[in-house]
């Protein structure tokens, strides 16, 4: 074989190889498109699942960290006051101010108040525990309960009426439009 038969055939292979590259090339684009196209969704929904978990650690801790402080401020306060009230009324205090917005703490009371009778159950059952002591007592306690609960629905009814009218008379301050009407469930919270 002369040399130029030799660059002709070397020249045909190259040509051959260029074309199974091509071709293996694009296949592996293929695939890897596919696999990009079913473990896109996955992935973001992994990422968006892990971002969530992040920010609901976060307001955990910052949530835990006021309740901390309150019970601080009220072991040093000898005024007899619960920990945990001086903790909410430290927080309401925080959200009033505007020092801290109700959207960085969201997700996490969002999941507090979602299972929020789960809290409730060791109350319940110490109460059962009680029982014998106030099996005596029983109608008492039945109305005092049924008059309490009335009491707080009409305290919260009243509130709620008076907190719309004050945000509508502040709207209307602003020249902003208000909605007074209270959606009636949470569905397109989230």
């Amino acid at each position: 074989m002369s040399n130029t038969q030799c660059s002709v055939e070397a020249a045909k292979v190259d040509e051959l190889s260029n074309e199974e590259k091509e071709t293996t090339n694009a296949a592996a684009e293929s695939s890897e498109k596919r696999t990009r196209h079913t473990a896109g969704p996955r992935r973001n929904h992994a990422r968006h699942a892990a971002e969530t978990a992040g920010k609901f650690v976060i307001q955990l801790a910052f949530l835990i960290g006021v309740c901390y402080i309150g019970n601080a401020i009220a072991a040093a306060i000898p005024l007899g006051i619960p920990g945990n009230i001086v903790s909410m009324a430290l927080l309401l205090g925080l959200l009033i101010t505007g020092m801290l917005q109700a959207t960085k703490i969201d997700l996490v009371s969002s999941f507090l108040l979602k299972y929020m009778p789960v809290f409730f159950i060791p109350a319940g059952v110490s109460v059962m525990g009680c029982f014998p002591m106030i099996a005596d007592h029983l109608p008492q306690f039945a109305l005092v309960v049924l008059l309490t609960t009335i009491l707080v629905f009409l305290v919260t009814s009243l509130t709620v009426t008076a907190v719309i009218k004050i945000q509508a008379k502040i709207a209307e301050k602003k020249g902003l439009e208000f909605d007074t009407s209270v959606p009636l469930s949470n569905e397109g919270a989230n």
